[in-house]
């Protein structure tokens, strides 16, 4: 993968200033959808501590996380991209999400986020597949210059996030994925890290962005672990 990158000032943060101060009456839907953060840790004070990211990560290429791969049966895998912070909004918002095209991996069947804290999703965030969401991020990576060496479909999600969600719950996104038949840990670790990136960002009802922002994270330039049954 051939990518810009940009240099982030790492910026020790509490989690409830990660998204930003929204005052009712003056929200925008640029604030909306998650935030990539890196190097959190859970506080004596029950406050979690993050390393990079915040609200003032530009659009664009994000800061490099942590990714976990884990192998099941029947050409089957979860694969958890961490770490990123809730939104503080009072309001409806609608964001989408997408994985760009990894040999290897067949189909993203569901995509869910999990709290850091309890390992349980985050229900309102209910993600479906969204054709025009796979087509926005592919569209937005060419107008930045941003090239992957692989061709192909992305796989889009968006969702509705009703009344709003509590900010700076600390989560990863979670894709249950269909892999190709006879692919190994050796093989999918080497294409996630060659081309694997994950898009999200704030979009219109119909799973379009509306460009408010939106965060390109590069599955291969942090962190990668692949877990395979013995």
């Amino acid at each position: 993968m051939s990518v810009q990158r940009k240099n982030f000032v790492p910026v020790l943060v509490a989690a409830f200033v990660l998204v930003g101060s929204l005052v009712l009456g003056s929200l925008q839907v640029a604030q909306a959808c998650m935030t990539p953060v890196i190097d959190c840790y859970l506080g004596p004070d029950g406050v979690w501590y993050c390393t990079g990211g915040g609200n003032n990560v530009p659009s664009g290429l994000a800061v490099s996380g942590d990714t976990k791969v884990t192998m099941l049966p029947n050409h089957r895998a979860l694969i958890k991209v961490g770490l990123y912070a809730t939104p503080e909004m009072t309001q409806t918002y609608d964001c989408a999400v997408a994985l760009a095209p990894v040999p290897g991996i067949k189909r993203v069947n569901r995509v869910t986020l999990v709290d850091a804290n309890t390992g349980q999703r985050l229900p309102n965030y209910s993600f479906v597949r969204n054709g025009a969401a796979n087509s926005e991020f592919s569209n937005l990576l060419t107008d930045l210059g941003i090239k992957t060496a692989r061709a192909g479909n992305w796989q889009g999600f968006s969702t509705e996030v009703l009344n709003g969600s509590k900010g700076g719950i600390i989560h990863s996104f979670l894709l249950e994925v269909t892999l190709e038949d006879g692919v190994t840990p050796r093989q999918l670790l080497k294409a996630i890290r060659a081309h694997g990136m994950l898009s999200n960002g704030s979009a219109n009802p119909d799973g379009t962005l509306d460009y408010g922002h939106y965060f390109l994270r590069d599955l291969g330039a942090g962190g990668l672990t692949v877990i395979a049954p013995r």
